[in-house]
């Protein structure tokens, strides 16, 4: 198994996942980046038709990037170990 490439892919695999998930989830804390709630009329809890519907594709992308390049630099390191 010394010379397999399978420990590196599957070790490459989770370390970008994870990477990713704390990105998705942390990101906004990292950059220092809190959006101001605003005041509506309607509890937070509510939906409120008069508001446009909030889509977070940005985070997503960001997550995405940084567990790919996460698991190409963790492959790298596991496979030359």
């Amino acid at each position: 198994m010394d010379g397999s490439l399978l420990q590196p892919l599957a070790g490459a695999v989770f370390m970008g996942l994870g990477a990713g998930f704390l990105t998705y989830s942390y990101a906004d804390k990292f950059t220092g980046k809190r959006r101001k709630k605003e005041r509506t009329g309607s509890p937070s809890g509510y939906f409120d038709p008069k508001r446009p519907e909030r889509r977070d594709t940005s985070r997503i992308v960001k997550a995405l990037s940084v567990g790919f390049f996460m698991g190409v630099m963790f492959f790298i390191y596991f496979s030359n170990r």
